[in-house]
């Protein structure tokens, strides 16, 4: 099972010897939406997906936050399923 990151695991520099740091992307490369539009790898909606490139950083660790909680909620209700 994927751990769900944490915050410090969000950051990176955005570009070569960059001094500007920018959230890291989410996308773990297991893009599949689910019938909400919702992608089971990174927890993104599509239109986050679709806002990313553009979004200033507080926009991205909203998204962020948004898509670890969701991930979160798709691990339990796929726990519960199983019991």
């Amino acid at each position: 099972m994927v751990q769900a990151d944490q915050p410090s695991d969000w950051l990176h520099e955005s570009g070569a010897g960059a001094s500007e740091i920018a959230p890291a992307s989410p996308c773990v490369r297991r893009c599949t939406l689910d019938p909400d539009d919702l992608c089971v790898g990174c927890g993104r909606t599509l239109d986050e997906i679709l806002e990313w490139a553009a979004a200033p950083t507080p926009r991205k660790l909203a998204i962020r936050s948004a898509a670890a909680s969701r991930l979160e909620q798709m691990r339990l209700r796929m726990r519960s399923l199983r019991s």
